[in-house]
């Protein structure tokens, strides 16, 4: 955990030791679901809603072009059910908050003097902070148990523990977003997916694949 903290902090100091920098507190809301390759008729799968909030760090390169990084706090997770053909298995809705930092190339494109058109595209590295599970589970034989559990964010996959959900501390993947700025408003749209499964339990993936919404302000440094 230590050494991917240090990894956001450098991502951070390397973009604020350039000129031409502006800040941009951001909060938005999330709409994040568990992508996976489970057959649907086994497990299905459906967005909850969160939120996001954080201050992101643009350094311009050139006209057109600006590098981006910074920290936010970012809720994730998804429903995650029985398939038709399920016979056991579990109804539950996994909440999950993480402290992330993105690294973003983008490009600015000036419509007019206060309005422009932005896009961006990179990686991100998020940490897992906390985290619940709430719903039910029902065994082969019919019996429906509730399932309110505690996440632990481990990548230790030994097997189950009763009373702990188990999720992976890092989850690093790729997002690309788009938006409008007017005068220092701006709105925008985030798609993000991790590159592997958050859950470091079984064969079944279960990415972190987060939609965003977003408005933040700018203000400029110099």
């Amino acid at each position: 955990m230590k050494k991917y903290s240090i990894v956001i902090l450098c991502l951070i100091l390397v973009n604020t030791c350039f000129s031409q920098l502006t800040l941009i507190p951001e909060i938005g809301y999330n709409q994040s679901v568990f992508y996976t390759n489970a057959p649907s008729t086994q497990v299905v799968t459906s967005s909850i809603n969160g939120f996001q909030a954080g201050v992101l760090v643009n350094r311009t390169l050139g006209k057109y072009f600006f590098l981006q990084t910074g920290l936010e706090y970012a809720q994730k997770g998804s429903y995650q059910g029985r398939g038709s053909q399920a016979l056991y298995g579990s109804d539950v809705t996994d909440k999950l908050t993480y402290l992330q930092a993105p690294l973003n190339l983008g490009v600015n494109y000036s419509v007019t003097k206060d309005l422009s058109v932005f896009a961006s595209g990179g990686v991100y590295l998020a940490l897992g902070l906390s985290g619940t599970r709430k719903g039910s589970t029902q065994n082969i034989n019919g019996t429906t148990t509730a399932d309110d559990t505690k996440v632990d964010f481990t990548n230790d996959n030994s097997g189950n523990t009763n009373g702990v959900t188990y999720i992976k501390p890092v989850d690093l993947g790729y997002d690309f977003s788009g938006g409008v700025s007017f005068k220092n408003v701006l709105v925008k749209t985030v798609f993000s997916q991790g590159f592997k499964s958050a859950s470091p339990v079984g064969a079944t993936l279960y990415k972190n694949q987060v939609l965003n919404f977003s408005l933040g302000y700018t203000i400029h440094l110099n």
